[in-house]
């Protein structure tokens, strides 16, 4: 439960941790603190993408029974797909990251968080790739509302109320719950009536 500002209190399997979160662009930081056992570790990162190893971090440090905290999260944790396929965009291009995925997705380990990260994170550098993703992950998983909703979202950015309104539409019958999307389907619903 929240203790204060910033500070919340995890009480799980006989124990009880403080923990605390800061989240700002291009930094993030983490503390867990086990009451009881009096171990804890602390983690600052320079990255948006940095709080994908805190798992790994925990494993490796305080062992903590906090990964639970990051299954809603539709970024996998270290180790995963996402962080190797940015790697090869980063070395090789966007051709490279496209192979892995292809790869992938042919020996059946290319896991629906994956698309759903790389069509987060690409969408503010190459929104045209990022589409490409989010409707690659439609296609293996039709019943990611994520990716439904992200894409609903860069489709209305980008003034495409139709293509919007019809995967917001999808998003929110496949209970999509990162944001509110109403506000979203209603501007697409007006923009459609009005004929844009």
């Amino acid at each position: 439960g929240w203790m204060c500002s910033g500070f919340a209190e995890i009480v799980s399997g006989g124990d009880t941790i403080v923990s605390f979160s800061g989240s700002n662009a291009g930094f993030k930081g983490e503390l867990f603190y086990s009451v009881p056992h009096k171990k804890g570790f602390v983690f600052f990162t320079n990255s948006d993408r940095g709080n994908m190893i805190i798992q790994h971090i925990c494993n490796r440090t305080a062992g903590f029974d906090i990964g639970w905290i990051f299954n809603s999260s539709y970024y996998e944790q270290y180790p995963s797909n996402a962080i190797h396929l940015f790697r090869l965009y980063r070395e090789k291009g966007a051709d490279a990251l496209l192979a892995g995925i292809r790869r992938l997705r042919a020996q059946g380990k290319l896991g629906e968080k994956t698309l759903d990260e790389l069509g987060d994170t690409f969408m503010g550098h190459d929104k045209k790739l990022a589409v490409q993703l989010l409707e690659e992950n439609i296609s293996m998983y039709p019943k990611s509302a994520i990716a439904y909703g992200l894409l609903g979202n860069a489709y209305l950015g980008d003034k495409k109320y139709d293509l919007a309104y019809k995967d917001l539409q999808m998003a929110s019958k496949l209970h999509f719950d990162l944001w509110d999307i109403t506000p979203m389907l209603k501007e697409c619903q007006e923009k459609i009536a009005s004929n844009h």
